[in-house]
């Protein structure tokens, strides 16, 4: 029955009662073991296997850094999208005011956005309204519209009569006379 086969860093030994055998003799082929070749094969594998995870550790922890510094670049990306949109809002509140100043027959809740084109979109459609219905009430009015006033009260043009019907006239109109 054979020993377990530990494995040591510098000389190799399958069994108690074997030679130790150094790195130096197997490479020269000198009393090389089949099972001792076995093993450095794979001690071999094992060393690349070692170098391929120290690889991939380093790749991985690469990873991990871009992957902060991303996280980093949206969490700032993320606040400076914050500080635009209020200021959006804020120049789009600005020009609301202006507009609705320039023209104080324009209802405030017809126009309204939350960018500044939004705001003028909403204020040229407000206007449009409010000038269709300036142009139906003077339609309007136009069409029911009585004179200012009416002429101004002269006493009939008697010229054209003759003196006998401008004394019927007269006694028509004369009072407590009947005719």
């Amino acid at each position: 029955m054979e020993a377990p086969v530990t494995v040591i860093d510098s000389p190799l030994s399958l069994n108690q009662d074997a030679p130790a055998v150094g790195a130096s003799a197997v490479a020269d082929g000198e009393g090389a073991d089949p099972r001792l070749r076995i093993i450095e094969a794979q001690q071999g594998e094992i060393e690349g296997l070692r170098q391929q995870l120290r690889q991939r550790e380093t790749e991985l922890a690469q990873g991990q850094r871009t992957v902060e510094a991303a996280q980093q670049a949206g969490a700032a990306a993320v606040g400076e999208a914050a500080a635009l949109r209020e200021g959006l809002l804020a120049s789009a509140g600005a020009v609301r005011r202006l507009l609705l100043a320039a023209a104080p027959e324009v209802p405030e809740e017809l126009v309204q956005g939350s960018t500044p084109e939004e705001v003028e979109r909403s204020y040229g459609r407000a206007l449009a309204m409010v000038e269709r219905i300036k142009a139906k009430l003077e339609a309007t009015n136009q069409a029911g519209r009585l004179p200012a006033g009416a002429p101004l009260r002269r006493a009939p043009d008697l010229s054209a009569l003759s003196p006998q019907e401008k004394i019927a006239l007269a006694l028509q109109r004369a009072p407590g006379r009947a005719s």
